[in-house]
């Protein structure tokens, strides 16, 4: 319809356009128009191929508290169109301060390759998943991982891989000494580190 409309114009300007003296304004019309027309035109981009924001985010509840990572939140490395992606790794901070800031992570590893799909820690009979949430103070750092041992345990679901990064959700119930937290509404959407 656009198309038809830009054309429409064309062919309408170019009537009052003929009898110009000036060739310089029909050029000037008719490279306009045309770009006009070249632009309504375009097809729309692939969902691969379309800009995406180059920020992530990583959300989730501890203990039904909701906590937001949104500081230098990113994945592993982009992987290169040869090989399939055998490890996913995602991590942010709550403030931008690496050194004290509370953070979350994980980490998937998979000898076949990490798809769209859900992945459950599960003791040594399982995919090699941990999840991690850490505070950091002036004492040290306070641990606490899920990875299906001990009462622990860690879920995540990857619903996009693509040339940007990966996204998902995930959930666990994660612990530091004999101290459990529970993770739950877990989301992200993490972009591949720059090489």
């Amino acid at each position: 319809m656009l198309q038809k409309f830009v054309l429409n114009k064309y062919i309408l300007a170019m009537k009052k356009v003929n009898n110009c003296k000036k060739p310089y304004v029909l050029t000037a019309i008719a490279l306009l128009f045309v770009a006009t027309f070249v632009t309504a035109c375009s097809s729309g981009d692939s969902e691969d191929e379309k800009p995406q924001a180059s920020e992530g985010f990583l959300k989730c509840k501890i203990d039904g508290t909701p906590r937001v990572f949104n500081y230098q939140v990113g994945a592993n490395d982009k992987p290169d169109d040869f090989n399939a992606i055998h490890f996913v790794t995602v991590g942010g901070l709550e403030t931008n301060d690496p050194r004290t800031s509370p953070g979350f992570d994980f980490q998937l590893i998979s000898d076949e390759g990490a798809k769209e799909t859900t992945y459950t820690a599960a003791n040594e009979s399982g995919p090699d998943l941990t999840g991690q949430y850490y505070v950091q103070t002036s004492t040290g750092t306070t641990s606490y991982m899920g990875n299906g041992n001990s009462g622990t345990s860690f879920t995540l679901t990857i619903t996009s891989i693509t040339n940007w990064g990966v996204k998902g959700t995930f959930s666990g119930v994660l612990k530091s000494n004999d101290v459990f937290v529970t993770v739950t509404d877990g989301e992200f959407a993490a972009p591949y580190n720059k090489n």
